[in-house]
């Protein structure tokens, strides 16, 4: 189950970031780059309006795909919850979930602990930071974090 959420995990920051950043690069070509193909390339314009508005297209068809499978995901899955801790042989991440499976007639939660050995050089860079600081490693809650990451795209 981990090896799945973290996959689906970043392609929702990557999904996220293309969404974020996309946005603005429609604005600026729209703003700025479109008048100016308009004045000096008019023949090229209409050709670049065209696959602007193809690619924009493909982008909010992601961008609610990415929604609506979270949404999904979400009904069944409660909560995430990530730790990184140092211990004899280096670093280890250890992720909790919560999910509620159906079982015969009934539905119950189910936690599922997964740790696995992690390089120093994969830690994230909080993570690191802290642990120079000799501050105490904190739990991330995952799904929260891909909640608001959701909240924050513009496309419903």
């Amino acid at each position: 189950m981990a090896l799945p959420l973290l996959i689906f995990g970043l392609v929702l920051i990557t999904g996220s970031a293309i969404a974020y950043f996309w946005t603005q690069i429609l604005s600026f070509v729209r703003s700025h780059i479109m008048p100016w193909l308009h004045e000096n390339f008019p023949e090229f314009a209409e050709k670049a309006e065209l696959a602007l508005r193809t690619i924009d297209k493909q982008v909010v068809k992601v961008k609610r795909a990415i929604k609506e499978a979270w949404r999904q995901l979400r009904r069944k899955l409660l909560k995430v919850l990530m730790s990184y801790e140092q211990n004899t042989s280096g670093w280890a991440r250890s992720v909790i979930s919560w999910c509620i499976k159906k079982l015969e007639d009934k539905e119950v939660i189910i936690k599922r602990t997964e740790t696995t050995e992690v390089n120093y050089d994969d830690l994230p860079d909080d993570v690191r930071a802290a642990w120079f600081r000799r501050e105490a490693q904190q739990e991330q809650d995952v799904t929260a974090a891909r909640d608001e990451q959701l909240l924050s795209m513009e496309v419903s």
